[in-house]
């Protein structure tokens, strides 16, 4: 191997090199946007895991809702009732005063 052929081929493994450290940066790079873009990912579901109830939050609740809406259908067929037995006292108060 002559000296110009050895120049040649450690020109080209300087330059390989060169390529290699570039490469690595470009890639060092890009997992470093990654990593970010993660980091960003875990920080949004943080957050929106803290805005969202528990299971033992929402199923109190909806304990809650449950015993108003039971005390909102008794009243209905409380005055359903009342109204219909005022009803057919109207109705033989008004067979009888005709009679």
């Amino acid at each position: 191997m002559t000296e110009e052929e050895l120049r040649e081929r450690v020109i080209r493994l300087e330059e390989q090199l060169k390529a290699s450290s570039e490469a690595l940066t470009i890639a060092r790079r890009d997992i470093d946007r990654r990593l970010e873009t993660m980091n960003e990912l875990r920080a949004q579901i943080n957050t929106e895991r803290s805005i969202y109830l528990t299971r033992e939050e929402y199923y109190a609740k909806q304990d809650t809702m449950n015993l108003q809406i039971n005390g909102l259908q008794k009243f209905q067929w409380s005055i359903t009732g009342a109204l219909l037995a005022f009803q057919i006292l109207i109705g033989l108060i008004l067979h009888y005063w005709k009679g």
